[in-house]
This record gives C-alpha cells, structure tokens and sequence, in this order.
C-alpha cells in the first residue's frame, strides 16, 4: 500500500525535474541564437566597412541596411546610421546628398545621446549645416 504511493510521487518528481531539464536546455539555445545573431550582424557590419574603405559606397550602404534589418545592438545602430551619413556626405559617391546625410546625423543626436559616435555627429552637423549656408550664398551672389 505504501509503495504505491511512493511510486506515484516518484513519477510527479520525475515529471517536474524533466521540466526543470527542458526549460534550462531551451535558455541555453536561446543565449546561443542571440550570440550567433550578434555574429552575423557584426559579419555585416565588418563587411560594410571594408567597402567603404575600398570606396564601393553602393556596397557598403546595402551592408550597413543588412544590420538594421537584424535589430542590433543600439551601439551598432548608431555606428551605422553614422557611416551611412558619413557616405552620403563623401565628396567621392556621385549620388552624395547632404540632406540625407544631415538627417542621419539628427537621428544619431535625437535616439543615440550615450552613443561614442554623439560628439562626431554634432561636429557633422555644423559642418553640414555650414555648407549648405555657403551654397545659399553663392546662389544668391549667382543672381
């Protein structure tokens, strides 16, 4: 009479420790999908940066879109959004537009205040914003 009793305990307890066992297994594939996630994004990022350098701006701007379409990390945000505005800045991509890469900058001083990329996007904007300040006053001295 008593054995029976055991024996069903002993099933709850095996029961509930096969649980424990399960639940611990599927934190640990989850850590591991997020560790191989932060890979391929870095992948990207890596690979983003080696075109620029190599001057494919085409290249390096469908790299830099790869790492936002994975929802990375805030820092890796805005090292992105920095180097794409960077790109669009550059005197040496023939499709270069100072208002888009002013509106990276923004976004970078507006969602990204602790980012290290805060300082060097403000100093951006002025140089930016001092640009298109000149350009209105060769158009009008143009007149």
């Amino acid at each position: 009479m008593g054995r029976k009793r055991i024996r069903a305990w002993k099933h709850i307890y095996y029961g509930i420790a096969s649980l424990i066992f399960f639940s611990l297994i599927n934190c640990a594939t989850i850590k591991d999908i997020d560790i191989m996630k932060q890979k391929e994004d870095s992948k990207y990022l890596l690979q983003g940066h080696k075109l620029l350098a190599q001057r494919n701006y085409e290249g390096a701007l469908s790299e830099y879109e790869k790492v936002l379409s994975l929802s990375p990390s805030k820092a890796q945000e805005a090292e992105v959004f920095f180097n794409m505005g960077l790109i669009y800045a550059h005197y040496g991509y023939p499709k270069r537009d100072y208002k888009k890469s002013l509106n990276f900058f923004i976004k970078i001083l507006n969602d990204y205040p602790e980012s290290p990329f805060f300082e060097q996007a403000k100093i951006w904007i002025g140089v930016l914003q001092e640009h298109r300040q000149i350009s209105q006053m060769i158009e009008k001295l143009k007149q």
